[in-house]
């Protein structure tokens, strides 16, 4: 037994694609081809729900990834259809229920979860009036560009 691990993308915006990875050396069951595993994503306000199939890295790695897609939605979209409906102050959680950790515990589910800021209504602003060879201040505002 190897306890697992499981990761999604920390922050997004709307329109982001979240990644997903496990690692987990007790899934790496076949030395010669990579394999695949389902995970569970769940949008935590809606309740919207994803079934992700994540792909090994390689042939041994023992290290599972993949994506799903993201769109601003303020309320449930389609189950299963591949694409999340977030806003602003939704998390996304996923789910991987390791079959054996390494104390001997079977299934321990391990999580992971996404905070989605953004979507927010940017602005722009250019300066109001200009004779031919003036300079033009434009700024533009939009908290969702503040991803760092």
């Amino acid at each position: 037994g190897f306890t697992g691990t499981v990761d999604i993308t920390d922050t997004s915006i709307p329109s982001d694609t979240l990644a997903i990875t496990v690692t987990d050396t007790d899934l790496n069951t076949d030395d010669t081809v990579a394999e695949t595993i389902v995970v569970e994503v769940v949008n935590d306000v809606t309740g919207e729900n994803e079934t992700i199939t994540l792909t090994e890295t390689g042939v041994d790695t023992g290290i599972f990834t993949g994506t799903v897609d993201t769109t601003f939605g303020t309320t449930a979209g389609t189950d299963d259809d591949g694409t999340f409906n977030t806003q602003s102050g939704d998390t996304v959680t996923v789910t991987y229920d390791d079959a054996l950790d390494a104390d001997g515990n079977d299934p321990v589910a391990i999580t992971d979860v996404d905070n989605v800021v953004g979507g927010f209504t940017g602005t722009v602003d250019i300066t109001d009036t200009s004779i031919p060879s003036d300079t033009l201040a434009i700024t533009v505002t939009d908290t969702d560009l503040n991803t760092d």
